[in-house]
């Protein structure tokens, strides 16, 4: 065999591979080829693929396209094209409330806690109304009024420290009371003034951002001054004023607003004092005077205090 033989093999070869990969007329790009002869005769169908539809203006006559009368089949089968169903959607749910702390385990939301006003320290003023009992029912001291200055410091918000200081006059009655000088001679004593200093502490509850209540327990330093009591009758006797000195346990309860919050404060408070010693010439000894004939006499003492209650209202700024 010749060489040109040879090529003329090969180029044949290759041009039947071409002519295989080729489509057939009136059959789309990348569809398997038709049936063999035999198959068509039979009536059985090749093509797997559908097939785009033909008309008849675009087939020449008396001609078709192989496999066409199978693709026409095929798009009477089809149908009408369906819509897709509607694309489903949850119903709207009701908006869920607020979360709150305890409500989930483990908790998932931070407890808020209300803002604390900052009184680190509050100086005031305050009213009110003393009343101090006398022991032994010889002699009564009416309650009076009050009036005083506070200072109170709060290192922690669970607890408070105070400074007070009061002035209190309270009016004496001497009726039942045994003064020494004789039936014929009645005596009558000025207002007694008291005067005290106290300190306090107070554990403290905030309930709200504006409130703090407190219970305070504390000791209290005062002094008693009885002006020179008169006497009328028989005697009249010249004698001095006398002096005395109480140290009580101090208890109280009370409360703060804040009116203005972080500058002032309204406060009210109830307490007690129970006196644990008493000192001094109202309540110990007799008290020496002169009558109008200038002979000695002797007065005796004022009773002794047994307890006292009271009732401040008072403001406090904020420093």
């Amino acid at each position: 065999m010749t060489a040109r033989h040879g090529v003329g093999v090969l180029l044949a070869v290759l041009c039947a591979g071409v002519a295989a990969a080729a489509p057939a007329p009136g059959r789309p790009p990348g569809a398997p080829p038709a049936a063999s002869g035999s198959a068509a005769a039979s009536g059985s169908v090749a093509a797997t693929a559908p097939r785009p539809a033909t008309t008849a203006s675009t087939a020449p006559s008396g001609s078709s396209a192989p496999g066409a009368g199978a693709g026409d089949e095929d798009d009477e089968d089809e149908g009408p094209d369906i819509p897709p169903p509607p694309e489903y959607r949850d119903p709207p749910s009701a908006p869920l409330p607020q979360p709150r702390a305890g409500t989930q385990s483990p908790s998932t939301v931070v407890e808020s806690r209300p803002t604390e006003v900052a009184e680190r320290a509050v100086v005031g003023a305050d009213v009110g109304v003393v009343a101090r009992a006398a022991a032994g029912g010889s002699a009564t001291y009416a309650a009076g009024p009050s009036a005083g200055g506070f200072v109170r410091f709060d290192p922690w918000d669970w607890l408070g420290a105070r400074l007070a200081v009061d002035w209190s006059r309270h009016d004496v009655d001497l009726s039942g009371w045994s003064s020494g000088l004789g039936a014929g001679t009645a005596l009558t004593s000025p207002p007694l003034e008291a005067l005290r200093m106290r300190v306090r502490l107070e554990p403290t509850w905030r309930p709200a951002p504006r409130l703090r209540l407190w219970v305070g327990v504390g000791a209290a330093w005062t002094r008693l001054v009885a002006p020179e009591p008169a006497t009328t009758g028989a005697l009249l006797v010249r004698s001095s004023e006398r002096t005395g000195v109480s140290t009580d346990l101090d208890v109280a309860v009370g409360g703060a607003f804040a009116v203005v919050p972080r500058w002032l404060l309204l406060e009210l408070a109830v307490g007690g004092a129970l006196p644990l010693t008493q000192s001094g010439t109202a309540f110990e000894g007799r008290l020496q005077g002169i009558d109008q004939q200038g002979r000695l006499q002797h007065l005796a003492p004022l009773p002794r205090l047994e307890s006292a209650i009271e009732a401040r209202l008072g403001v406090g700024l904020v420093l």
